[in-house]
């Protein structure tokens, strides 16, 4: 993809620098810049690595690990209905 750019004279002034001090071109580090502000997104995978590590160390069943879930679920809807009925 292509996309033209006007950009101000004193960010072009220091993009130019930083190019240079990197040995590359403007576009290359325009680029890079880029790709630091729009990362790709994550797979489903990649973000739930985590959480999946996190529970595979814990060194507890599914079984209970389903069952904390499921407390946790009801205690967010119980404070929910409460707001709701403006209890808390």
């Amino acid at each position: 993809m292509t996309i033209t750019l006007t950009l101000p004279a004193g960010l072009e002034r220091r993009l130019a620098r930083q190019a240079a001090a990197d040995g590359t071109t403007v576009e290359a580090a325009a680029v890079a810049l880029l790709e630091k502000a729009a990362p790709p997104e994550k797979t489903f995978e990649e973000a739930a690595a985590a959480i999946h590590a996190a529970f595979a160390a814990s060194g507890r069943t599914d079984e209970e690990i389903d069952a904390d879930l499921a407390e946790a679920l009801e205690e967010v809807r119980a404070e929910k209905r409460a707001r709701r009925e403006g209890r808390a």
